[in-house]
């Protein structure tokens, strides 16, 4: 049987611990070794996977929405839940979803149909029911290259990574162009900036902690 493993080092007692989930038999494939690396909010990390008898490659392509699944992970009880994406997003994206956290909220992010990039935040953490989209926007609006059927062939991402304080200004990760996407949302306004491409590919959110997880 297909398991998935997280190990977890606590600096306080010196101790490392191994934590096997989901305790079932169906496997939870974790996304992509660029994205989906996992994001911590209020104690716990979480990823987005896809339950699945076997190991899986999104690339595939024979999945539903309803095996997309959100794995948290409580760093304090030791113990993980589950947790079922928008239940509005009907048809599987031609790239990969993600999630990231935006103003203290878990979101899950997506290409709908080629033609839009979409923000859902679950507004309160936990309650699947809280989902609601935060945001809808065109590629056009955004500047990426018109010619979708080749830019999503090589699997470029689009991710967000912060949200101004005042909901007005979104920073995105374009992976194939290398760059950065400020996005004002009051204006529909767009700003680009190149990124070293090594660096953009490993850059995640920091929060200090005490315990650490690999």
């Amino acid at each position: 049987m297909f398991r998935n493993e997280a190990q977890i080092f606590s600096l306080g007692d010196n101790r490392r611990k191994s934590l096997s989930f989901p305790p079932s038999d169906l496997a939870v494939t974790f996304g992509s070794s660029h994205v989906n690396k996992g994001v911590y909010l209020r104690g716990t990390i979480n990823w987005l996977a896809i339950r699945s008898k076997l190991s899986y490659d999104y690339c595939q392509k024979d999945i539903t929405v309803e095996q997309f699944v959100i794995m948290s992970l409580d760093l304090g009880t030791e113990t993980y839940k589950q947790f079922q994406t928008p239940r509005y997003v009907d048809e599987v994206p031609d790239v990969e979803p993600t999630i990231a956290v935006l103003m203290d909220c878990l979101c899950f992010s997506h290409n709908l149909k080629n033609t839009h990039f979409v923000i859902w935040q679950m507004t309160e953490f936990g309650i699947e029911r809280s989902w609601t989209q935060f945001l809808k926007i065109s590629f056009q609006i955004l500047q990426v290259d018109d010619r979708f059927s080749d830019w999503f062939h090589y699997q470029s991402f689009m991710f967000p990574l912060w949200l101004s304080e005042n909901g007005d200004t979104l920073l995105l990760a374009n992976s194939k162009k290398d760059q950065a996407i400020h996005y004002n949302l009051r204006d529909n306004r767009v700003e680009r900036t190149s990124v070293d491409e090594i660096a953009w590919k490993k850059a995640i959110c920091y929060v200090q902690s005490k315990a650490s997880i690999c």
